[in-house]
């Protein structure tokens, strides 16, 4: 990371984790969202149920960069009912290295 905007080169791959606590929730879900263009999601699902009641689940996906872009954004939500807890985390990615050949 650099500053607080995530750096990732062509090609790299980065882990997301988060832990949703909820306490009597009715229908919560959870989601992933970013530009397909400049992101490839390899492990987990957009988007999850996670149930009612009262619970504290640990979820994690992971991205690979697929192409350069500047002020990215990559968006964690969790909803339950009409209220939205939203995360995002800004993203840069370089173009993959030349290798001279």
């Amino acid at each position: 990371m650099e500053g607080s905007e995530l750096l990732l080169g062509v090609g790299e791959t980065q882990s997301i984790a988060a832990t949703v606590v909820a306490a009597n929730c009715r229908e919560c879900h959870a989601n992933i969202r970013f530009d397909e263009e400049h992101f490839e999601l390899i492990a987990g699902e957009h988007e999850l149920a996670l149930g009612s009641g009262t619970f504290k689940r640990s979820l994690e996906w992971q991205i690979r960069a697929r192409n350069p872009g500047e002020k990215l954004i990559v968006e964690l939500s969790v909803t339950e009912g009409g209220a939205l807890q939203l995360i995002t985390l800004p993203v840069r990615i370089l173009p993959a290295p030349d290798m001279g050949t």
